[in-house]
């Protein structure tokens, strides 16, 4: 993924919405947001091998957003729980 982009996942209700990385190739920061309000940052995840089952990442609580960074961009930008990000406030 380019530095300094990401993909953005938007959901039209609060859920508890599973992520895995199935045919990634490099590690990622999953950020799960509510409304722009930071719940839950899964950090510098490792990319599945070859022969193993992704693993499901779900954020501790409910979330609409759900933003793939590269890793480490999440501590870079100081993104962690309670941050609220003004360009993603609903």
């Amino acid at each position: 993924m380019p530095k300094n982009q990401g993909m953005l996942f938007l959901f039209d209700q609060p859920g508890w919405y599973s992520f895995w990385m199935q045919g990634m190739r490099f590690p990622l920061d999953i950020v799960f947001l509510n409304n722009g309000k930071v719940m839950d940052v899964a950090s510098d995840l490792p990319p599945p091998s070859s022969l193993s089952i992704p693993a499901a990442y779900i954020p501790k609580a409910p979330a609409n957003q759900v933003i793939e960074l590269n890793a480490g961009q999440a501590q870079a930008l100081g993104w962690r729980p309670g941050v609220v990000i003004p360009e993603l406030v609903k």
